[in-house]
Formats: C-alpha cells, structure tokens, sequence
C-alpha cells in the first residue's frame, strides 16, 4: 500500500473507477475494517506472472554491476558467482529468479469491469458474492490527504502482451514496474489493475474510495442484509454515500443489468 505522498503521475489515467470481486465475508472485512489482502506472485494462479526472464543482451552488464553493488567478490569467487548468477537465469516452476521477485512485491487485483460474468465467476464465489467500486480521482486524493488515515489504493494498469518481460534492459538495467504489470493476453478479459506493496498480508486503506457495491445475481437475501447493514455502518462512521446496487440478468442477451 502507498501513501498519498507518493507520486501520482506514475499511474494513468488519474480520474477512473476499479473493481474487487470478493466473496461475503471478504467484502464484509474490506468494508468494516478498511482493509485489503496483498499476496507474493508466486501463490498467483498464473505461473507466469511477475515472472521476468533474463535476454542475453545486457546480461553481464548486470552480472558486472550487482558484484560493484554489493561487493559479491569479497564474498565468494567469480567462478561461483557466474555459476549462480546462470542458474538465476533458468526458467520453470519455482524458479529462483520468481522467489526474489515474490520476496520483494505483493500484489492486490482489481478489475476495471464490474459486468464480467467470468470475473464473478472465478472470483466472486459463482456469483454469491460481490464487487467493491473504488475510485481514485484528484479530488478524492486531496480529500484523503487532509484525513487521519492518509492511504490510497493506488491502481496501476496491467499491460497485456505476447512477450515475457526481461528483468533488465540492453545496459543491464532493471525493468522494475514491467514486471509486476505484465500480462499473457489470455488474461485480457480480466482487465485488471493492481496496486503494489513489498509486504504479504492485510493493508490498510482509506474507505472514502469505496463508492458502490455490486450484488451477484447469485447472492442470498441473508448475506445481502449483511453487506447493506456493513454499507449503513460505513456511512454513519465516516459520513460516506456508498450505495448498495443488485445485478439483474439482461432479458434477451448475455449481459448484467443493474436493477436499482
């Protein structure tokens, strides 16, 4: 999670709205509590993600400037280190260069469509659950920023593509935010955006993003009731105007309607 101190032009664009499909009880914790799960790449259900690969051009630049970096030739022989440094650039499950990206990034997903059935699918519990609106806008940054809880969900775009990203260009520098924002395009559909930390478990953020929340048509009357009691509660505390909104199924095609 980034504070609101951080530079925003880093994401693009700054006023939109973004999604997070939960199940119930998640999408209680994340209204009444103001928090949300980031996760290590490595547990994703995609192999490939935040997985860069290493290209032979710029390769021993890299290899040249890590040892200055970090003095590693004090700390064994170039034979060894070149044997290890060709190890990191093996590919595969469990790979050793996804567990050093993994053990310095965690991710936590959005969705910038709150009307697709496969998202509601395979991530709002078949449709029993539900979808968090967000919003990150100027206004809303400024408003946040004179709070006691000074942090925003920060949504950055993932980029769908053919090609793995490198983890260093031609000099051997690295490729930073490509890797975390890189997708196969087999993912499209998703649509996603992702906001990025360095530390696995609960986050914190600041509730004057959540704007609406999206019942599955799946959802039962009796956790319905939870989360419009949870919204009441959120309001009241906060002064907030979330609204709770039901999704009905389109008559005639294969599309969401919301119903209020």
């Amino acid at each position: 999670m980034l504070n609101v101190g951080i530079n925003h032009s880093l994401t693009r664009p700054v006023n939109r709205k973004f999604y997070k499909y939960l199940n119930m009880e998640n999408c209680l914790k994340t209204l009444s509590n103001g928090t949300l799960w980031y996760s290590r790449p490595e547990k994703f259900n995609d192999p490939f993600d935040c997985y860069p690969y290493f290209t032979s051009q710029g390769k021993q630049k890299l290899f040249k400037r890590l040892k200055s970096i970090y003095k590693l030739e004090q700390k064994a022989s170039n034979k060894l280190l070149q044997r290890n440094f060709n190890l990191m650039s093996q590919t595969g499950v469990g790979g050793i260069t996804h567990r050093l990206v993994s053990n310095n990034l965690t991710v936590t997903c959005f969705s910038l469509d709150h009307l697709s059935a496969p998202m509601w699918a395979h991530y709002a519990d078949e449709h029993q659950g539900f979808a968090i609106e967000f919003e990150y806008t100027s206004e809303m940054i400024a408003r946040i920023s004179k709070t006691e809880n000074p942090i925003i969900i920060l949504p950055f775009d993932v980029n769908y593509t053919d090609m793995r990203p490198a983890l260093y260009d031609k000099d051997g520098n690295m490729n930073g935010l490509n890797i975390a924002l890189s997708k196969s395009k087999q993912w499209a559909y998703e649509q996603e955006v992702r906001a990025l930390s360095n530390r696995e478990g609960i986050h914190e953020f600041s509730r004057f993003q959540i704007t609406k929340v999206f019942a599955g048509v799946r959802a039962g009357k009796e956790n319905k009731a939870k989360i419009r009691g949870a919204i009441a509660d959120m309001n009241k505390e906060i002064n907030l105007r979330c609204k709770f909104i039901e999704l009905g199924m389109a008559f005639d095609s294969y599309k969401f309607v919301e119903l209020n």
